[in-house]
């Protein structure tokens, strides 16, 4: 990973239940659970039959249910690792986008917010 993702500022909300990544896989939409975002990637939690492999270039939406908005995003899957999710099996991946996004303004107002 480079520095400048590093580097990157990062919105943690502190309830992600209001956000549902949605990635399509191999002609198969799956369904996950927001980690974190910044401009230039993020981290999700994907069901564990997401079996799109690293590097690989997905393309899919944040959907932010209270607002109905839906943030197209597309980028490569730059890592992911078995994780436990509510006692469940999932998979937690690190999404690269392909191109910066533009945070929409409750996410903006979310990045204010975060305490370091």
């Amino acid at each position: 990973m480079n520095s400048e993702i590093r580097k990157a500022d990062r919105i943690f909300p502190k309830d992600f239940a209001d956000y549902s990544v949605q990635l399509n896989a191999n002609g198969e939409n799956f369904s996950g659970y927001l980690g974190n975002i910044s401009e230039t990637g993020l981290c999700a939690i994907m069901p564990a039959n997401f079996q799109s492999p690293v590097n690989e270039i997905n393309e899919g939406s944040i959907l932010h249910w209270p607002t109905g908005d839906n943030m197209e995003i597309a980028g490569r899957i730059a890592w992911k690792t078995n994780y436990e999710f509510q006692k469940k099996p999932h998979i937690m991946i690190g999404m690269e986008f392909s191109d910066k996004i533009v945070f929409p303004e409750y996410l903006l107002a979310l990045s204010l917010s975060v305490e370091d």
